[in-house]
């Protein structure tokens, strides 16, 4: 083989393993869901202790906050964006999570009453 033609195919192999290893992980949505739950879990006791649901600054809730104030790695819900709602009442009795595919796709919300069991999806 001539130098340019060993340039080009090395060229191409780095640029193939590029291409493959910058490639994310798809969302899963069991993952999303696992991520919700804990979510749930934590805002429930937050809310016992607190008196209200703990929600960011923002609608889309950022991985070290979610960590810091509830303990929830949101980061976990591979290729999804988590958000919070905003309170519907002064009473803060109802909280709503979504959870959205990153680029579209898939989406995933749940809400639940501070008096409910478990929340309910959609």
């Amino acid at each position: 083989m001539t130098t340019p033609t060993l340039r080009f195919l090395a060229l191409a192999s780095l640029l193939a393993l590029g291409a493959a290893c910058s490639k994310s992980q798809p969302a899963d949505p069991a993952k999303a869901r696992a991520v919700i739950d804990k979510v749930f879990q934590a805002e429930m006791e937050h809310r016992n202790s607190h008196g209200n649901f703990w929600r960011d600054r923002q609608a889309k809730v950022d991985r070290g906050e979610s960590m810091k104030f509830i303990g929830v790695d949101v980061g976990e819900a591979t290729g999804f964006d988590v958000f919070f709602d905003p309170a519907v009442d002064g009473m803060d009795t109802t909280l709503v999570v979504r959870a959205e595919a990153q680029g579209g796709g898939a989406k995933i919300r749940c809400s639940q009453k501070a008096g409910d069991p478990k929340p309910t999806c959609s």
